[in-house]
């Protein structure tokens, strides 16, 4: 499967954060769907065409991007989805709780963009 085929849900509610994420996906071919909140990401990952990955905030307004993680964890159509958890509230126990709830890479803001894209091209070639 080529990039062009693959796409990636962001879940994030600053519309920086999101132009920053969004511009590096598109300019590596990579399809991207936006959402700004728990329960929008949630419609999005539930019909439609299926996501190879999701960048999820940790700290969105309707609840914690930790709890969607969990949620897709828990989900048989989901489950084996990759995930990178970002927040700009890192603490060890945020960590260990997005570790915890089977994130596979954890990411602190303001989101090292090399970085980044080093990662997301590591997760679609696992795929």
């Amino acid at each position: 499967m080529s990039d062009l085929n693959r796409r990636i849900l962001v879940v994030e509610d600053d519309p920086d954060g999101m132009e920053v994420i969004n511009n590096l996906l598109t300019l590596s071919g990579i399809g991207v769907e936006s959402a700004g909140t728990v329960r929008d990401a949630w419609r999005k990952l539930s019909v439609g065409l299926p996501f190879q990955a999701a960048i999820i905030d940790v700290a969105l307004p309707d609840d914690d991007g930790i709890n969607l993680l969990k949620e897709i964890r828990a989900t048989e159509k989901l489950k084996q989805m990759q995930v990178i958890i970002v927040t700009a509230f890192h603490s060890s126990l945020v960590k260990k709780q997005a570790l915890e709830a089977g994130c596979d890479f954890y990411m602190t803001k303001p989101i090292n963009v090399e970085v980044l894209a080093v990662e997301v091209q590591r997760m679609l070639n696992m795929l």
